[in-house]
């Protein structure tokens, strides 16, 4: 927990002292659990041998018309017992009227046993992300002024750092994304994020479990803070709620044979945010696991981890 403490506190001050970046975020997924190796590469489970893929699509301000953003992306997992590491792929498309953002960067985890059902676990990514630029679509969908040269952009090399504590009721970790490397005056670059987050996984009964979230995340001079609650039904269905300063969040999910999970979260903006956008956001996420070489169908109970 020490390690853990000194760890917070040297990336504050690393993000308090970074600067000179884009202000543009990340997409603040409302299904933050599902999506965790998209924030933080220590989110690699290290409990089982299980594959792992996630598809989620998000889709802001729904019905608000052709300039609002949607977001998909996909994350992959595969975990090492033997030699206690994993490794993971996420592949991130964000679209808004002029302007779409690829990302595709590989994780590595490594954990480190800290306890008898405790452990640490260290991660970093890199990859490519891209900035493409096209002609403006007006809201009546006409086609307005070129967009100028000085913001086309070129790829630039993208990097993160994470660290994360688990155990089989916990899971807190903090991670730093988007570190300030810039390979050319014309590489696409975002202001750096920072994620900490927390869940425990409490057991009511022998059907029954609760699974609170607090998740903060800074970007550049922004912060955001994400709560949540999600109760759980053996290993048959979840059903929640959620806050964040700008949307309160309904969200169910059901498991679909021994594999697959379909959930859904709705957002509905608030505050400020609510006066420009009045739709709410939905958000779709389809999850698998499994072990294709297991002799037998392997399922998995359930933990703080899916």
């Amino acid at each position: 927990m020490k390690m853990m403490k000194k760890t917070i506190i040297a990336t504050a001050a690393f993000l308090a002292l970074a600067g000179n970046v884009r202000a543009q975020q990340d997409a603040q997924f409302s299904q933050f659990y599902a999506n965790r190796l998209f924030y933080s590469p220590a989110a690699i489970v290290g409990t089982d041998e299980l594959f792992r893929v996630s598809l989620t699509d998000r889709e802001q301000w729904w019905g608000g018309g052709r300039n609002r953003p949607s977001y998909r992306t996909l994350n992959a997992t595969q975990f090492f017992m033997g030699k206690r590491m994993g490794v993971g792929l996420t592949v991130y498309e964000w679209n808004q009227n002029v302007e779409t953002n690829f990302l595709a960067k590989l994780s590595y985890a490594y954990h480190l046993q800290v306890g008898q059902e405790a452990f640490m676990s260290f991660g970093l990514n890199a990859g490519v992300m891209h900035g493409f630029y096209k002609d403006i679509i007006l809201p009546d969908g006409s086609i307005g002024a070129d967009v100028d040269a000085d913001m086309k952009t070129k790829p630039n090399l993208d990097l993160g750092l994470a660290i994360e504590f688990y155990t089989r009721e916990i899971v807190t970790g903090v991670s730093v994304q988007h570190l300030p490397i810039r390979i050319t005056k014309e590489s696409k670059m975002l202001a750096l994020h920072a994620y900490y987050y927390f869940g425990y996984l409490g057991k009511i009964n022998h059907n029954w479990a609760l699974y609170p979230m607090l998740v903060m995340r800074m970007a550049g001079k922004s912060a955001n803070l994400d709560i949540s609650m999600r109760v759980f039904y053996g290993d048959l269905l979840h059903f929640g709620a959620g806050y964040r300063l700008d949307a309160a969040v309904i969200m169910a999910g059901v498991n679909i044979g021994p594999h697959f999970t379909f959930s859904y979260a709705c957002d509905i903006p608030l505050g400020n945010i609510r006066h420009r956008f009045t739709m709410p956001s939905h958000e779709f996420v389809l999850t698998y696991r499994g072990c294709l070489s297991c002799p037998y169908n392997h399922t998995m109970p359930l933990n703080a981890f899916d």
